[in-house]
């Protein structure tokens, strides 16, 4: 008889426990769905360049993407819990049911701190990098977590998000601990009949599954859904922290395995690209091109330096940004004298994706720390000058083990690597921080290596890699910069970004344009290509709409000898990018050389018929005035951009049938790298 009398009382506990949880679970979205919203309106206040954000059709359908993006996000999350209270709650036991439920606020205290950390720390990265948490971040965690740690410690924004996170955190769990206290008072399941119940469930487990997709299409929703718009800053509203972590774990992972090249699509390719169909031979040898034949080359081959700095922006050379302040230093002077290409691209927004497309012409930025590491890529820059005979050397004032280029570079043809702590051991008295040494040390080793290249049968193609002008922006001690103070302009300008990031940036060029004035007042002068380029563009600064190319460009300087330089005038206007410098260098330099026809020689006359005219980024490509990007399901929006890269703000979307060559650019590296790592050997 009592046995009788007990099941009643636990089948009611029971099921006042699961509502109990389904209720619980509704209001853990509805808490952490406001830390989401909370933190996309401060990236949209303090981190946008938006105008008139709240008029603008596009943020609104961010903020409904994101909204969507955030229930899905925490239902997922929240879906062990909701499957262990299913299976705890049909048990006969009470004790199961009270830990079902337990566990599950236990769950949701964790979901709170996670949605909480991530969406500051993800607010953190754009107002940095501007763009969410990307792949970018977990290759910075291998690099050296002390490194990582300066570098996000010496952010202007970093002990305000480290506030704002002290400051929220008791409050959400607060108001979170305050329902637990309602819902746990409450006996949701005890007036309804068994029925009742297990339809109520039942709609409640429907409902979940629908708002967990997201969608009620047949795709779900995924990382395609994340670009609405052309405006990076809208895109940058949608995901959340979480979701965007994730993703950026899943690109990160990927980038270590390739899928082998399949020649049908290399060819489809291949004719979208060039123009014409590839012949019926091996279709990668067709993806490159031979210099012109050259006797003059062939007996005074120059040395070659390229020069990557260190965010290196051009927005901060130039008198509209920096309000007529000297940023320059002393390479203002070769910027006036030389060839100067302002309207220019960087490859990518992140110093590792740059220096790989300029040396080796792909987009996998992780090859050196995958299992591809060993294979030697035939579009490599080093291999190219190398078998015309050149002693190759890469200088970085960085650690060596950073993204393993160290040991990956030596692989891919450079004979030399040099590194902070070689340089160290060559100048005791170099200043170190958290990434390497200080570059002036830099610039004194490749003086070295030139000055000596007369002993050597050999000539030199150097390239190197700045570090000084990185957060967290440590200024050598021995710098010796003028006292003149910021104006407004540039304070203004600066936004996100410390003072200390145009004393290093200056420093960086003092001590460069010094380099450059020592070869030309040598005999280098005479046999001494030398070009230098940003990896990237300067994060944090301030930058309206019409301004999104400024914030990415980079500048393109191009010394060379008269003995050297191409008959025709050069246009230094053209619009341009990273993936042309090496063409360039390599028509400048070489004779009779095959190299990866994958970009254009901005010494030479333009011509039209090229598939090679336009300025590629990562997230651009710039063809006859406009601005092109890829939307939702890859489809292209443009916008017209002006000859001084400012953007017009007419979006209009591009017909299928007259997608340009350029859009297939993307897709041509892809192939050409799979090619080179996963064909049998």
């Amino acid at each position: 008889m009592s046995n009788l009398s007990t099941e009643p009382v636990a089948d009611h506990y029971n099921r006042n426990i699961i509502i109990r949880i389904l209720v619980l679970i509704a209001c853990l979205a509805f808490v952490c769905n406001g830390v989401f919203f909370i933190a996309r309106l401060a990236t949209l206040a303090l981190y946008s360049s938006i105008d008139n954000a709240l008029a603008n059709r596009e943020v609104w359908q961010a903020l409904w993407m994101g909204l969507r993006f955030d229930i899905a996000t925490i239902l997922r999350l929240s879906l062990l819990g909701l499957l262990l209270s299913l299976v705890c709650t049909s048990l006969p036991s009470k004790k199961a049911a009270q830990f079902a439920w337990w566990s599950t606020v236990v769950m949701g205290y964790l979901l709170i701190v996670l949605a909480l950390f991530f969406a500051i720390s993800n607010s953190m990265y754009i107002s940095f990098f501007d763009r969410p948490i990307d792949s970018f971040a977990f290759q910075g965690l291998t690099y050296d977590w002390q490194m990582a740690a300066s570098s996000i410690v010496g952010l202007d924004n970093f002990i305000f998000s480290l506030l704002a996170m002290v400051v929220l955190l008791p409050i959400v769990w607060f108001l979170y601990r305050h329902l637990v206290a309602i819902i746990s008072k409450t006996s949701w399941g005890v007036s309804l009949s068994t029925a009742s119940s297990l339809l109520l469930i039942v709609l409640y487990l429907m409902t979940f599954i629908l708002l967990g997709r997201g969608s009620v299409t047949t795709f779900p929703l995924s990382h395609r859904h994340m670009v609405i718009s052309a405006q990076t800053d809208v895109n940058n509203l949608i995901p959340n922290g979480i979701i965007a972590t994730y993703y950026g774990y899943q690109e990160f992972k990927k980038s270590r395995t390739l899928a082998p090249a399949d020649d049908r699509v290399g060819r489809a390719l291949f004719q979208s690209f060039f123009g014409y169909e590839p012949t019926s031979e091996d279709l990668f040898s067709q993806f490159f091109t031979v210099s012109e034949k050259s006797d003059f080359l062939d007996e005074n081959p120059p040395n070659v330096v390229l020069h990557l700095v260190e965010s290196m922006g051009q927005s901060l050379l130039l008198n509209r940004f920096n309000g007529g302040f000297d940023t320059a230093g002393s390479l203002r002077q070769h910027l006036d004298d030389d060839l100067y290409f302002q309207a220019f691209l960087p490859a990518s927004d992140d110093t590792q994706k740059s220096l790989m497309s300029i040396m080796f012409s792909t987009e996998y930025s992780n090859i050196s720390r995958s299992t591809h590491q060993q294979i030697p890529m035939e579009t490599s820059a080093a291999q190219i000058f190398k078998r015309a005979g050149y002693r190759t050397v890469f200088v970085f004032a960085g650690f060596e083990g950073i993204n393993n280029r160290g040991n990956y570079l030596k692989q891919q043809g450079f004979d030399t690597f040099i590194g902070a702590h070689k340089l160290k051991a060559l100048y005791p008295d170099m200043g170190s921080s958290v990434w390497g040494g200080e570059d002036e040390y830099l610039y004194d080793y490749i003086w070295q290596l030139l000055s000596t290249s007369e002993e050597q049968d050999k000539p030199l193609f150097i390239v190197s890699l700045s570090v000084t002008n990185h957060p967290p922006y440590t200024l050598p001690k021995t710098a010796d910069l003028s006292s003149e103070k910021m104006n407004q302009t540039l304070m203004t300008r600066l936004h996100n970004l410390p003072a200390e990031s145009v004393e290093t940036f200056k420093y960086t060029n003092q001590h460069l344009g010094a380099l450059i004035s020592q070869i030309k007042q040598s005999d280098l002068a005479n046999n001494t290509i030398m070009a230098v380029t940003g990896d990237h563009g300067i994060r944090g600064m301030n930058f309206s709409a019409a301004e999104q190319l400024h914030q990415i460009s980079v500048p393109f300087y191009l010394y060379v000898p008269s003995q050297y330089r191409p008959d025709s005038k050069v246009d230094t206007e053209q619009m341009a990018s990273h993936k042309d410098i090496m063409p360039t260098l390599y028509n400048l330099a070489l004779s009779n050389s095959k190299y990866p026809n994958l970009g254009r020689d901005l010494l030479a006359p333009i011509d039209p018929e090229s598939p090679h005219n336009f300025a590629y980024h990562s997230h651009y490509f710039v063809s006859d005035n406009i601005v092109y990007s890829a939307v939702a399901n890859h489809e292209l929006m443009g916008q017209k951009t002006l000859s001084n890269l400012d953007i017009t703000g007419e979006h209009f979307a591009v017909p299928a049938d007259r997608r340009p060559r350029a859009a297939s650019y993307s897709d041509v590296l892809d192939w050409i790298t799979r090619y080179q790592l996963t064909e049998p050997r």
